[in-house]
């Protein structure tokens, strides 16, 4: 016989609750969380293209502090670092349904000059 569906949600709960206290230490719970690793290096190839280089795009006013704090964040738990690299791919805010925005960047046309690996994971 089945247990009651309450019964079983609430099995279910406890062991999901014991796996992610188990594994908290691999686990994020917010962007301070995250790190990064060095037991691989990862390199985009792109052959012999020559470096895209997409002019940004316009920001309006009103978004433009929002940015700085996106890219501020991330330069302080180093995502990413000032560059003088030939290749440049314009940010974009894409609005979410509960108002906020998500940082995203267009890689397009470096998507379009990277070879394709068939087998991508080491």
């Amino acid at each position: 016989m089945l247990p009651k569906e309450e019964e079983a949600g609430g099995k279910y709960r406890r062991t999901l609750s014991a796996i992610l206290e188990q594994f908290s230490d691999v686990l994020a719970t917010s962007d301070e969380d995250l790190g990064w690793t060095s037991v691989i290096r990862h390199a985009i190839h792109t052959g012999d293209a020559k470096p895209v280089r997409c002019s940004p795009r316009r920001i309006v006013y009103h978004q433009r502090a929002q940015v700085e704090t996106f890219l501020n964040g991330m330069i302080h738990r180093d995502v990413i670092e000032p560059s003088g690299s030939p290749w440049a791919s314009p940010i974009v805010l894409v609005n979410k349904k509960d108002g906020s925005c998500r940082f995203c960047v267009d890689y397009r046309q470096l998507n379009n000059v990277t070879q394709k690996d068939a087998h991508p994971l080491p």
